[in-house]
């Protein structure tokens, strides 16, 4: 009985970091889109002027 408490607490340690890693990578993810958005407001640039 003690071999399957310490099992189990071995597998309950493995996904509780193993949620931990992933949660991470999901928010690193997440947070990296939002800071290449660009700002649909801007003026767009005029021509180059083809007249010298």
């Amino acid at each position: 009985m003690v071999k399957v408490i310490a099992t189990m607490k071995r597998l309950f340690t493995l996904m509780a970091l193993l949620g931990l890693a992933v949660g991470i990578f999901t928010g690193c993810n997440q947070s990296g889109g939002d800071m290449k958005s660009t700002d649909t407001n801007a003026p767009a640039t005029p021509p180059a002027s083809t007249n010298n």
